[in-house]
Order: C-alpha cells, then sequence, then structure tokens
C-alpha cells in the first residue's frame, strides 16, 4: 500500500486548502471521495489512515510558494496554529514520511510537556525544524528508538 499515508487527525492538522480541519470532515471526505486508505494496527487499536490526493498537496504547495514569494494567498478567515503551518510546510515538501513527520511531533509534544514555560506557539515551528534535521541526516523511512533519542539530544 502507499507508504504515506496520515490518520484523519494529522491531515486536518495540516491545514490543507479545501480539506476540513477536524478529523471527523476528513473522514467524511475521505470516504466520500474514495482516496486510498489502509488499516494501521497500534498501541491503541486499530486505525485507518489515508493517502491525501495529489490534487490537495499541488494546492497546499502553490499555498506556500505564494507565501514564500511575498505574496499573501486569499485570508481563509482561519486563524492556524504554528502546528498547523510547520505541518503544512512539511506537507508541501515533495514526499512526506509520514512516520518520521509523527516522530519529530512527539518529540516536540514531549519537550513542550516537560517544558511548560515555553511559548506553546514554537511547537509547530520546533517539530518542523526537527523533521527537517532528520530528513538532512537521510532518516526517512529509518524511523526507531534511536532516532528519538537523538532528536531530544537535538532540543535540549
Amino acid at each position: 500500500m502507499q507508504k504515506n499515508l496520515l490518520s484523519a487527525s494529522e491531515i486536518a492538522a495540516l491545514g490543507i486548502p479545501g480539506i476540513p480541519t477536524t478529523r471527523d470532515g476528513v473522514r467524511i471526505r475521505a470516504e466520500r471521495e474514495g482516496w486510498p486508505s489502509d488499516v494501521r494496527v497500534g498501541l491503541g487499536g486499530k486505525r485507518k489512515v489515508y493517502e491525501v490526493p495529489e490534487r490537495y498537496m499541488a494546492r497546499k504547495a502553490h499555498y506556500h510558494a505564494a507565501e514564500a514569494g511575498q505574496q499573501r494567498p486569499q485570508d481563509t478567515g482561519r486563524n492556524e496554529s504554528a502546528e498547523t503551518q510547520a505541518a503544512g510546510r512539511i506537507a508541501a515538501s515533495t514526499e512526506v514520511d509520514a512516520d518520521l513527520f509523527r516522530l519529530a511531533v512527539v518529540v516536540a509534544d514531549e519537550h513542550f510537556a516537560v517544558h511548560p514555560h515555553l511559548d506553546q506557539k514554537m511547537k509547530g515551528d520546533i517539530a518542523w525544524l526537527l523533521y527537517q534535521l532528520a530528513v538532512a541526516k537521510g532518516w526517512k523511512g529509518k524511523v526507531g528508538p534511536d532516532k528519538v533519542e537523538e532528536l531530544k539530544r537535538a532540543i535540549d
């Protein structure tokens, strides 16, 4: 099956134009449009994961390309969190390693849980930087416990 599968919650957090921003909204859209999906078994039981259709990812890439060129895309009226913005930057890249993305988010979440005095708005930026660091180290497709510890050391 496809390797870049994300849960409905993860897709909602990406803030991709044209995709609902709630878990249930994403599930409904994915089922209605017949997105490729699979069932993953983890610690919390079974969950359905989806591949976001390329047409939506192209919209996100266009949105961020306009933003990078100092051309502000049309305001959606939503106040996006730093985490959503960071997830969007990751989603705009050519190919997202979903497991590596989750790893970066988990490490950032753990760091902010231990350091509650930090500005929570920075959590998404930290997750994005951790993801970029992991990609630069060539970790795509190589997620493991040793990687978690190395990312934790990188932000301590």
